[in-house]
């Protein structure tokens, strides 16, 4: 339905120019909440702004592919393209070009957040909001993201379907960066010896049919993937941050809350992946030792559009580096913002650090139950290991390098 653009030696992942990366309903849903706990800052304009700005950008490319040179056209590309990326199932039919309601029966945000976080108060499709209006404005002006569609019932609170009000709204969509700033030279080869055939397992698993089901969604490894924007990722995590130090004047509160995203990613998605039945066909057969599932877990990552990790140094039960090139959160910093004064990519840190976790404080390969109750006893406790960014691109580096070690 939609041609994908998978560079395995770079790794990463482009439909129609915006860099997608697949990430499941635990990192989605406790990032989001992540952004929205501080009562003291409003970051849902973000959670909305960032989604119209990739789609909008993708969309006038996708439109002139499948030459849908109609209104009616252009949404049913819409509607096929929310569905294929797993983000659930929209009904652009009741939509003018002066607005109207868009209906959304299925919804990965609200399916996800119900799971993880129970009913909600408040409706919680942020990104469903932002990519009706940012695909509404690419469909009918073709020139700035002239929409705002505002949610007025959320599955999450217990509707049957989630309903959105379009209205115009003549506020200019923020330009995306696209793939952003990209690694320069070549990324060196595997260094350390394992018994996992990476090349083979980043070829099985990019070329499996990842897309939405008939309620577009995706369960897959154990998870709910979504292919995701890179740059509503970033544009999430580094606006909270700014929001932040605005707040409250501390230039680290949002590293730390974005960090321990990713280590919460770490558990329940490497966690969730490494306890699937894809992971125990393809991956576990090779693996003879605890090391050989760091190697299948790093292997998994190169297939996820996130950039190329390469384990630099594996000390067994003590500490692990790594190194990521083409990495999307330096990718997309440079883009947005330029040269850096600190470290910014929080996904891959707190990665790096539940990885060591996972493996060799609650010992993943006995298969334990993945519940809050394990997070908390053990993967944050005392004796467990933390993560830090030696090294950023973002900062002038060449490469960004990961050390994780007991506390």
């Amino acid at each position: 339905m939609f041609d994908l653009e998978f560079n395995a030696d770079r790794g990463f992942c482009l439909l129609a120019g915006e860099p997608l990366i697949l990430h499941c309903n635990h990192y989605n849903t406790y990032l989001q909440r992540t952004i929205l706990d501080p009562e003291y800052i409003d970051a849902r304009p973000l959670l909305q702004s960032c989604a119209s700005a990739a789609v909008f950008a993708q969309a006038k490319e996708l439109f002139a592919k499948a030459s849908a040179n109609d209104l009616a056209q252009r949404l049913g590309v819409a509607e096929n393209l929310f569905q294929f990326l797993g983000f659930g199932l929209l009904d652009f039919s009741a939509v003018t070009a002066d607005g109207g309601l868009v209906s959304g029966p299925s919804s990965h945000y609200s399916y996800a957040w119900n799971n993880k976080f129970g009913q909600s108060d408040e409706p919680v499709a942020f990104f469903d909001a932002g990519f009706i209006s940012g695909i509404l404005g690419a469909a009918i002006n073709a020139e700035a993201d002239y929409f705002k569609a505002q949610q007025i019932a959320c599955i999450a609170q217990g509707a049957p379907t989630n309903q959105f009000q379009v209205s115009v709204d003549k506020t200019p969509v923020i330009a995306s960066p696209g793939i952003g700033i990209k690694q320069k030279g070549d990324i060196p080869p595997i260094s350390i010896p394992s018994n996992i055939n990476e090349p083979g397992i980043v070829s099985a698993l990019a070329s499996m049919p990842i897309a939405g089901n008939d309620q577009g969604l995706i369960p897959a490894f154990g998870v709910v993937l979504t292919r995701m924007y890179a740059n509503y990722y970033n544009g999430i995590s580094f606006g909270f941050e700014k929001l932040l130090e605005q707040a409250v004047g501390d230039e680290t509160l949002g590293a730390v809350l974005l960090v321990e995203a990713g280590h919460s990613c770490a558990f329940n998605t490497f966690g969730g992946i490494m306890e699937s039945d894809e992971w125990a066909g393809l991956i576990k057969p090779m693996c003879k030792t605890r090391e050989d599932w760091v190697h299948g877990i790093v292997a998994v990552v190169n297939a996820l559009g996130w950039g190329i990790w390469r384990i630099q140094e594996l000390v067994p039960n003590e500490r692990l580096v790594i190194r990521v090139y083409d990495g999307y959160e330096s990718n997309g910093y440079l883009a947005l913002y330029g040269q850096s004064k600190s470290p910014k990519s929080y996904l891959a840190t707190g990665g790096t650090q539940g990885i060591m976790n996972l493996l060799y404080h609650i010992d993943i390969t006995e298969g334990p139950a993945l519940t809050p109750e394990l997070y908390e006893t053990w993967f944050s406790a005392p004796g467990s290991f933390t993560g830090r960014q030696t090294k950023c691109r973002a900062m002038g580096d060449d490469f960004d390098e990961f050390v994780a070690e007991r506390e």
